[in-house]
């Protein structure tokens, strides 16, 4: 009897030690391969069968055992890899890679920085982002021109208001996408991108809340004259000269010089035109090719129907405190931009 027991417990022992051993294999084939972290890309393709994924893993260095570790997957874990790039270390587990690469959130995205800058119209901005992500160029205008989208977007800032609806906008988010160095997801959406701007357009437009408030222009208005301003002048205190200059032929103060509140600038022209804004564009445009366009506004008194480019924040905070001037007309050239009161030494300054 006392040998049968000897031998029932000889038997057990000798399973518990091959468990033991086997288990203790098991967790010693799960473990890291270094202790030193060092940071891999790792892509998993989609498609990729696990056995396949566990290959790759071991082939770069980073997994002891393959047979160990699917086993894991097979019948100890609920996780499965998901198609995506990761950045993952030697120092991770079998357990951890698995883990890590089973949650769709730890899948590397990789992102690009890009600067808007002042004075940008909304074809400059679509071909930027267009460069460094997947959306394209002409389905983002095309978003951008889209009144169902804007008036989604109306609901979630304040800044934008049914005005920037108007029939006669050529694009309906000119202007309001503001200026600055972004940094983008290279695979993105049109909405990720449009909110990434309007988010910054609505804390600049909250910083100014009050001269808003007290300003004698509309939200829409004044993004529209910013962005004329933008474009004639490029200093701040020549920004809010100029400002007041339109702002005094807006009132009326200048009719007998100007006529009904005509802003005549050029720029506005070269937008009426389509033709890419600049300096050249200014000095070559005519009006007479553009005249039955609203946003000429040598033919169309008062301001265009939005604005033309997407205005700094020295130029909207410049059309919030223009200069107090009576000045009607002005021109710059090599030495600054030049003031006057009539017209008549409008033309003696220019000649």
């Amino acid at each position: 009897m006392k040998s049968f027991l000897k031998g029932v417990l000889a038997f057990f022992l000798l399973c518990f030690i091959v468990v033991g051993g086997f288990v203790g294999y098991e967790v010693l084939q799960l473990r890291a391969v270094n202790k030193v972290k060092e940071d891999v890309v790792f892509t998993i393709d989609k498609g990729s069968s696990a056995k396949g994924v566990l290959n790759a893993l071991k082939r770069e260095k980073i997994l002891r055992n393959v047979d160990v570790a699917y086993f894991y997957m097979r019948f100890l874990s609920d996780d499965s890899f998901k198609a995506g790039t990761y950045v993952i270390n030697d120092n991770m587990s079998a357990t951890e890679l698995i883990e890590h690469m089973s949650n769709e959130d730890n899948i590397f995205q990789e992102t690009v920085m890009v600067t808007v800058i002042e004075g940008s119209t909304l074809k400059d901005i679509a071909n930027q982002i267009a460069e460094v992500t997947n959306v394209d160029a002409a389905s983002l205008l095309l978003y951008w021109n889209d009144a169902t989208v804007l008036q989604d977007y109306i609901k979630d800032y304040s800044f934008l208001t049914g005005d920037a609806a108007g029939v006669n906008i050529r694009y309906k988010l000119e202007g309001y996408l503001f200026p600055d160095t972004y940094e983008f997801l290279t695979m993105t959406t049109a909405d990720q991108v449009t909110r990434k701007f309007l988010d910054r357009t609505q804390q600049i437009y909250d910083k100014y809340s009050d001269l808003v408030s007290g300003s004698s222009l509309s939200p829409h208005e004044i993004f529209t004259l910013a962005s004329v301003v933008q474009w004639e002048a490029n200093s701040y205190e020549d920004m809010q000269m100029v400002a007041g200059v339109f702002m005094n032929r807006l009132s009326g103060k200048c009719n007998s010089q100007t006529g009904d509140k005509y802003l005549q600038s050029s720029v506005t022209v070269c937008y009426a035109a389509d033709i890419e804004l600049s300096v050249a564009c200014e000095l070559t445009s005519t009006n007479e090719s553009s005249k039955n366009d609203p946003y000429n506004t040598y033919y169309h008194a008062g301001l265009m129907p939005g604005p033309i480019c997407a205005p700094g924040e020295d130029a909207i905070h410049a059309v919030l405190t223009p200069d107090t001037n009576s000045y009607c007309f002005f021109f710059a050239d090599a030495s600054g931009i030049h003031y006057t009161n009539t017209y008549a030494e409008h033309q003696a300054t220019y000649n």
